[in-house]
């Protein structure tokens, strides 16, 4: 064979292999490593997600613990304060009263009505047999009080009402003028007390 034959050849073969090397590459290689990267894509999205909630779970266990701890049992009863369970008219009545006492008025009387408790859970939601509602039903409980005073007594009223451990909501008031040369009004408030129903 001929020196021009033997370059030739080479050449040819040497095309061929650097040819048959980018076919390879561009039909085996390039998606196969498409597909790689697609893969190390999904886990590290699952990986965030594992993280997310274990972050999640992390928290909620720390919040579990907390409020099993014996500062969360004080937590606890301040939300039952705030918050009681079952109307408990006594207790209602003497934070009333307490209020009215504290800030100089005369209690004069006090009525009770009670609202049926409404759920805050989503009303498409049913529970399967052995669940229990998160969130306890919230019923209200109304107190109209009749108390006398002055101006200045009654915004003494109102400021301990808003600063009360227990949860009021001032739903109406009407006032009589004083009589001549008095300076006593008589009010008729009208209260609302949120409480948690008692779970059976």
């Amino acid at each position: 064979m001929k020196q021009a034959t033997k370059r030739f050849s080479s050449m040819l073969l040497a095309l061929g292999l650097i040819l048959g090397a980018g076919i390879v590459y561009a039909e085996l290689i390039v998606p196969t490593n498409v597909d790689l990267q697609e893969i190390k894509v999904q886990i590290a999205a699952k990986n965030l997600v594992i993280q997310t909630q274990q972050a999640v779970i992390t928290k909620v266990d720390k919040a579990i613990q907390d409020f099993e701890s014996p500062e969360g049992k004080h937590f606890q009863d301040v939300i039952s304060g705030a918050l009681p369970i079952g109307p408990n008219y006594a207790g209602a009545l003497a934070h009333v009263v307490g209020m009215v006492q504290a800030s100089d008025l005369t209690f004069q009387s006090a009525s009770f009505a009670e609202s049926s408790p409404r759920s805050l859970a989503p009303a498409n939601k049913a529970l399967r047999p052995g669940e229990t509602e998160l969130v306890r039903p919230i019923g209200s409980l109304k107190i109209q009080v009749q108390a006398s005073g002055s101006y200045a007594e009654l915004k003494e009223f109102l400021r301990t009402l808003e600063q009360s451990l227990r949860l009021f909501q001032l739903e109406s008031m009407t006032f009589t003028t004083p009589e001549k040369g008095s300076a006593t009004y008589t009010y008729n408030i009208a209260l609302v007390a949120p409480y948690q129903k008692i779970v059976q």
